[in-house]
């Protein structure tokens, strides 16, 4: 058995300590997980039938609840394991430590809401759209936020469950639109698109900035410096907190517009120096 050796008076930093930041909408948030089976398709990976793990967010009367945890304990530890590409080692940062700002199980306020659905990244947790989720829900939309199981960690209630193997993308791809009931991949959506569009684009991050992640990874490059150029490829150079804001002022505009009928001219012209509008 190997033992790890550590001389007397070495200083062994801390895990990061990570917070995501608060919703800006009007309304406190709950959320609740559903454990759904559609017994009328076989997973292409389990041969079994489809197994999904989803939340419900949505606006709630003040509560006592517990405050629900950002990652679930297995997924946590996916994330504490595998953020190697990014200059994470495992046990640098309290993965499983962070919460949302969401209660577990509150009372709903009544009414009608619009329903907004959120799929996350490839290899990703729903979990990890959470600081753009909260903030929806909070301004009075209900958000479904589902995880596509095996092509990203899931924490079912009797197990874990990692990427799977064997895993093509063409495949993934069909089974998250048959898990969301959508399907399109972008180049084809945009040429057909007649109606309103806009491509807003922020020239300074990079694909992980649009994910919790750029939040963490901030954080525990404050307490240990992660390779600069391994950073910046995951997250770019934009302020992540600048990046957020940005980030839900163009969604919530969005939504508002199409869904509620507000009017605005966001989309007319770039307002921040750090957004670029395509049309």
């Amino acid at each position: 058995m190997a033992a790890l050796m550590i001389p007397a008076g070495t200083a062994v930093a801390a895990p990061a300590r990570l917070a995501l930041p608060r919703p800006t909408g009007l309304f406190p948030v709950g959320t609740t997980e559903l454990h759904l089976v559609d017994s009328g398709r076989i997973d292409p990976w389990s041969a079994k039938p489809r197994e999904l793990m989803i939340s419900l967010w949505y606006p709630a009367w003040p509560s006592v609840r517990p405050v629900a945890q950002h990652l679930e304990p297995g997924v946590a530890d996916f994330y504490d394991h595998n953020a190697g590409q990014v200059g994470v080692t495992p046990g640098m940062a309290d993965f499983a430590g962070t919460r949302t700002h969401s209660r577990v199980d509150a009372p709903a306020i009544p009414g009608d809401r619009t329903v907004i659905i959120y799929s996350p990244g490839g290899a990703n947790s729903r979990s990890m759209g959470t600081v753009l989720v909260e903030d929806l829900a909070s301004r009075g939309y209900l958000v479904v936020t589902i995880d596509h199981t095996f092509t990203g960690p899931v924490e079912f209630p009797d197990r874990f469950e990692g990427l799977g193997r064997g895993v093509d993308n063409a495949r993934v791809m069909r089974e998250r639109a048959q898990d969301t009931s959508f399907s399109d991949d972008w180049g084809t959506f945009w040429a057909n698109s007649t109606g309103w569009k806009r491509d807003v684009y922020l020239p300074t991050a990079e694909h992980m900035s649009f994910a919790d992640i750029q939040i963490l990874l901030a954080q525990i490059n404050r307490g240990t410096p992660l390779p600069h150029d391994t950073l910046t490829g995951a997250i770019g150079t934009i302020d992540p907190q600048r990046s957020i804001a940005i980030q839900r002022t163009y969604i919530d505009a969005f939504f508002a517009l199409h869904l509620r009928g507000q009017r605005t001219t966001l989309f007319d012209k770039p307002v921040h120096p750090e957004v670029r509008l395509i049309t």
